[in-house]
């Protein structure tokens, strides 16, 4: 019953750069309009597909990038380790065949005092701490010394243990150590804090028994910090662990043969700390097959090296052996897991990022190059569905003419020759309407020409307006009301024409003896008129053009435009429209503030 929409284009864009852009789109791809409809799962695919492979040959160079970055920082970590124990067992070397030569003359109380115990704590010293920095992945450092007969001997290593260093009045340092098992012996009852096998809080070792190079604490105080344990630090500031005790444990089981150090002769206790490696080094397997690695060196020299890789459980295991000089070979057993370092996580987060921003971009791509496709392919409908209502709408009018106007030519009946003048001229009355509500549209729809805003009184329309349709509106008997007041920043021309579509239909359409109420605010126009309510279907397509209401049933020839310029006029404005069945009929809104 009421005239509507057909087909109206979903994106309307209101300048004039977007419509070049539409119609270079048009012009490249007036093979996808006249076809099936494109989905936007078409475009995503067509952006999606060619981006990943440049992201992903990208994301290849970046892998590659950081992979060689994480090889060089180990074997840069490594070589460094290896250049530093090297330098260090070699002074042990020198200080060594120093002390058998007779350079060392002073009394010696203890056995790590004796050339060869302080040589083999010196390496083991070095092998066990420096080993440590090497890789994130631990690393465990051996020495070997290979005899006039080709024989290798293990001289240090292969055993994780905790050390302390004791020096003497002319500041010579000894490095005595202990097994990890016997540490745990003597820490008995001092709690461990941040795990279980974390080194205690200890305060100070006060008393120690030695054999051989190795030492067992007798006496020791530790802070306890009672349940409420609290760890605030970090490698720039000290540890803080709240409020404490200090408490002292002597230890009485003291295994055989060890000796009391005696520190009224000379000795003192370097720290009140025991060092260690990390437990990554502690846990570390060793290759078994030294010999054969070494026999692949032959006689190279120092600066040489002998390397064998393996998967392991922890990634991959790599041993390097070395010649340090002296026929000494150090081996150096480290791990590497490329995944589980900060490179891997970069690496892993270079592919998150690649396919995250490539499924992003490309749904920004698609969704704009869409946004136009729909746009051209919703236009071209549009046009199409328009050219075909108005050939159909004009095919009738112009075959009633066609059918006059030869029985005009052919005089038979020249009574109704006045009938059929008439009628041509109605018909060509009803084809000018057509036209110029065509026009209208084209208009309304003309988004090249500039909005001329000013502050439109509403009010002062509608009572126009009223008053153009006051007579329409007395021969039915009608009852009009307008109430409220609205001004808008609008095009007046194009506000007057929705105005006058709007009413026109009202008027049209309202019962006989009913009533057209017309409220105005500041956020919208409400139009009653009273009739029959609308079907569904009828309110979805209404603003659709060339969507014609049951005329037939009113005696009316409307275009079917109507409604449609109004919408495309609201759209133009950035309003809102909308029509609804009420109590006493139908009522249409212009929203002005959405």
């Amino acid at each position: 019953m009421y005239e509507g929409l057909t087909d109206v284009p979903v994106h309307r864009p209101h300048d004039s750069e977007v419509i070049k852009r539409e119609r270079m789109f048009y012009n490249m791809n007036k093979n996808m309009l006249y076809g099936k409809k494109q989905r936007f799962g078409s475009f995503f695919l067509r952006i999606f597909v060619p981006f990943i492979l440049v992201a992903a040959l990208l994301g290849g160079i970046v892998t590659y990038l950081l992979v060689s970055i994480y090889n060089t920082s180990v074997d840069n970590g490594v070589a460094s380790a290896e250049e530093r124990i090297r330098s260090n067992v070699n002074e042990a070397v020198t200080e060594y065949q120093d002390a058998l030569a007779g350079a060392y003359v002073d009394g010696i109380n203890y056995d790590f005092e004796t050339a060869d115990n302080k040589f083999t704590s010196d390496v083991e010293y070095t092998c066990e701490m420096l080993s440590a920095i090497a890789v994130d992945g631990g690393a465990a450092a051996s020495l070997y010394y290979k005899d006039s007969d080709g024989t290798l001997t293990l001289v240090a290593g292969h055993d994780y243990r905790m050390f302390f260093v004791v020096t003497d009045d002319n500041n010579k340092k000894f490095k005595l150590s202990c097994t990890y098992e016997d540490y745990q012996k003597m820490m008995a009852e001092a709690p461990r804090y941040g795990s279980a096998d974390g080194l205690p809080a200890l305060s100070r070792i006060e008393e120690i028994y030695v054999k051989g190079t190795s030492f067992w604490i007798s006496k020791y105080s530790y802070y306890d910090y009672g349940d409420d344990v609290k760890v605030i630090g970090t490698h720039e500031a000290p540890m803080d662990y709240g409020e404490s005790d200090e408490k002292s444990v002597t230890v009485t089981e003291i295994p055989d043969g060890y000796v009391k150090l005696d520190t009224s002769k000379g000795y003192h206790f370097y720290n009140s700390s025991l060092i260690g490696s990390g437990a990554a080094s502690r846990n570390m397997d060793y290759e078994g097959n030294i010999e054969t690695l070494v026999a692949d060196l032959g006689d190279s020299g120092v600066g040489s090296s002998s390397r064998v890789s393996r998967n392991c459980d922890q990634g991959k295991h790599n041993t390097d052996v070395v010649p340090i000089g002296n026929s000494y070979y150090l081996v150096m057993d480290y791990h590497t897991d490329l995944v589980k370092s900060s490179f891997g996580k970069a690496i892993i987060a270079t592919w998150i990022g690649i396919a995250l921003l490539s499924t992003l971009v490309s749904l920004a791509i698609a969704y704009v190059l869409y946004r136009s496709y729909k746009s051209v392919y919703d236009m071209e409908q549009y046009r199409r569905t328009t050219s075909n209502a108005m050939a159909h709408d004009l095919k009738s009018p112009l075959a009633v003419i066609s059918l006059y106007a030869e029985n005009l030519k052919a005089g038979t009946n020249p009574e109704k020759n006045q009938y059929y003048m008439d009628g041509i001229l109605d018909e060509v009355r009803q084809m000018n309407t057509q036209v110029a509500t065509i026009l209208d549209m084209a208009k309304a729809e003309d988004v090249d020409t500039k909005l001329k805003k000013t502050e439109v009184d509403l009010t002062g329309i509608v009572d126009t307006v009223a008053q153009i349709y006051n007579e329409k509106i007395s021969e039915k008997n009608v009852q009009i009301n307008i109430s409220g007041a609205c001004t808008v920043s609008a095009d007046e021309a194009l506000m007057y024409q929705a105005v006058v579509n709007i009413m026109d239909n009202a008027v049209k359409y309202v019962t006989g003896g009913g009533h057209i109420a017309v409220e105005l605010s500041d956020k919208e126009v409400s139009f009653v008129n009273s009739c029959e309510p609308l079907d569904k279907d009828t309110l979805t397509n209404v603003w659709k053009p060339f969507v014609k209401g049951d005329n037939s049933r009113h005696g009316h020839k409307g275009t079917g435009l109507g409604l449609s310029i109004v919408k495309t006029i609201m759209d133009r404005h950035g309003f809102d429209c909308e029509m609804k069945n009420v109590d006493d009929g139908v009522e249409v809104r212009l929203i002005f503030r959405k």
